[in-house]
């Protein structure tokens, strides 16, 4: 009878140091509680650094609605930029005529210049013979004016 007696008094001192252990939360080695408590309390102030991060992540990332509103107005500026480049191209090909052109006309402007150089020397010659056959008219005017009114 002993024996079972026995066997409730030690269980109920177990489970009354137990209780009491548990009450005193955890006082009977204040050291290692401590060091616990300090580490917990890093681990804790680490956590909330990193949901402050995260929430700024949060913020900073873009959506999926952010982003394709960000192709949309991608699509759009490249449909833009191609359509400058096509105007742009018809603008060089309008340049590369006007270029040619004005190379062209400035090729007929010296041709023109040398024609007219031709003729400005035919004219001086012509106006030297013209001067010199007046001369010569003048002198047989001379001649045959005076010799008609004598006869």
């Amino acid at each position: 009878m002993i024996g079972p007696y026995l066997e409730l008094v030690i269980i109920a001192i177990i489970l009354g140091a137990i209780v009491w252990l548990s009450r005193r939360n955890g006082a009977a080695n204040p050291v290692g509680t401590g060091k616990l408590l300090h580490e917990m309390s890093g681990i804790r102030q680490e956590h909330v650094a990193h949901g402050r991060r995260l929430k700024k992540l949060e913020q900073a990332a873009a959506s999926a609605e952010d982003v394709e509103k960000l192709s949309e107005q991608f699509k759009e500026q490249q449909t833009r930029v191609e359509a400058i480049e096509r105007q742009v191209s018809g603008i060089e090909r309008q340049v590369s005529d006007i270029a040619s052109t004005g190379k062209g006309t400035a090729a007929r402007v010296r041709e023109m210049d040398k024609r007219q150089d031709t003729m400005a020397e035919y004219l001086a010659a012509l106006r030297a013979d013209v001067a010199a056959q007046r001369r010569q008219l003048d002198l047989i005017y001379q001649v045959l004016v005076p010799k008609g009114m004598q006869g």
